[in-house]
């Protein structure tokens, strides 16, 4: 099963941004972004890699939002219903 370079690109980036540069957290999410636009084509497999990957970043959403202070990016020009900007806050 062909598993798409976004969701593989977002499982990494999630599973390792506590290791990498916070501009990398930025990176990740904006591919989140893109994944948001292309959701409903995801296969049962891939959307249930994204749906895990969305946990894992919710589970350490304090630290996510920490880890993009260090850059102060400011998520409040982010759309709230793209939650993975806001998460921690």
């Amino acid at each position: 099963m062909e598993i798409r370079r976004e969701v593989i690109s977002y499982i990494g980036g999630i599973k390792d941004f506590e290791k990498v540069s916070p501009f990398e957290l930025v990176d990740t999410l904006m591919v989140r972004d893109e994944l948001e636009k292309i959701i409903s084509e995801l296969n049962s497999e891939e959307l249930r890699r994204v749906e895990e990957a969305d946990d894992e970043l919710k589970s350490k959403g304090e630290l996510a939002h920490k880890h993009l202070m260090k850059i102060e990016y400011k998520t409040h020009k982010e759309p709230k219903e793209n939650w993975w900007w806001h998460v921690g806050e």
